[in-house]
């Protein structure tokens, strides 16, 4: 399952004798091998953890599968848990089409367990819930909730990008005519602010909850 086995016997020796010889648990060795294993999966599946596939592979069930993935993340990738990479996870969802909209909510898969306690963390201090209730690994969130999130993780130098994006000027002609007006100002208007872009946005959230989304996905898409 290993493709680049020199990197990983090097990286593996390396690791074994940081801590000391001997020093290493099969518990260690476990996450550790793992670890290489994950990152290799995800590069080829297009950022996504497949835990099917994997759990296969393996030979192990999923459910033992998603519980050590969250003792990895916990051990390798809590530093990692920055507003940028949460950024590319929900771009990613997005490109996989992970993602589902309903008249008020917004439906999301999610990638890895890192991703889920993501959005539970912005859930957590923006003040909303996320509604797992019909499917653990789906997340139901408003599109008001989306909507503070993007708003709290987006800088002033993204949505400035945005505004004179090629991007920004091709979804004004999907918006209904008032809110195309309204957001066809802000390209022309060299002093407009984040702040009041999104005051803008807010109006509109609740009845063209899919289309402000479009919007706030590619305010944080710096491609």
């Amino acid at each position: 399952m290993i493709e680049n086995t020199t990197k990983f016997t090097n990286e593996f020796i390396d690791e074994y004798l940081r801590i000391g010889f001997g020093s290493m648990n099969k518990k260690d060795i476990d996450l550790f091998v793992l670890k290489f294993i994950v990152d290799e999966h995800v590069q080829k599946n297009k950022g996504e953890l497949n835990y099917y596939d994997l759990a296969r592979n393996l030979k192990i069930t999923v459910s033992k599968l998603k519980g050590v993935i969250k003792e990895l993340q916990a051990r390798y990738y809590y530093p990692t848990y920055t507003t940028e990479e949460f950024k590319k996870r929900l771009l990613q969802v997005i490109k996989n089409q992970r993602i589902q909209f309903e008249e008020k909510h917004i439906i999301i898969s999610e990638i890895d367990p890192m991703f889920s306690q993501m959005l539970d963390e912005y859930a957590y201090h923006l003040k909303f819930f996320t509604d797992t209730s019909f499917n653990s690994a789906i997340k139901k969130i408003r599109y008001e909730d989306l909507f503070l999130i993007v708003k709290h993780i987006t800088t002033d130098d993204e949505f400035k990008k945005y505004i004179q994006s090629e991007n920004f000027k091709n979804i004004l002609e999907k918006l209904p005519e008032q809110m195309k007006k309204d957001l066809s100002d802000y390209k022309k208007d060299k002093s407009v602010n984040i702040k009041t872009f999104f005051a803008k946005l807010e109006e509109y959230i609740k009845n063209y909850g899919p289309l402000v989304t479009e919007v706030l996905f590619q305010v944080i898409n710096k491609n």
